[in-house]
């Protein structure tokens, strides 16, 4: 047995795991003992039925995202409706 809670956050291999750092998942800083033990949808016989399509949707959607800029709107109030 093993647990992936605490293969992801092993000192060893992740320097400072507590810390959140989006970028250290960036190309050329992700080592290959990182890219061993790193198992986001599970193993063996509950191994998600997606795992495969998880990275390949991430890819593009990663692209579109980033050419998108996000902009604060004047808030508005939610109208109320009744259920009568």
């Amino acid at each position: 047995m093993f647990s992936p809670y605490y293969l992801h956050r092993d000192p060893d291999v992740f320097p400072d795991p507590q810390l959140f750092d989006p970028e250290r998942c960036l190309p050329g800083r992700v080592t290959q003992a990182q890219r061993e033990v790193f198992i986001p949808f599970g193993s063996g016989t509950r191994k998600r039925i997606g795992d495969a399509y998880g990275p390949t949707e991430a890819t593009p959607a990663a692209g579109i995202m980033s050419a998108l800029r996000l902009a604060r709107i004047q808030a508005r109030p939610i109208p109320s409706r009744s259920c009568a």
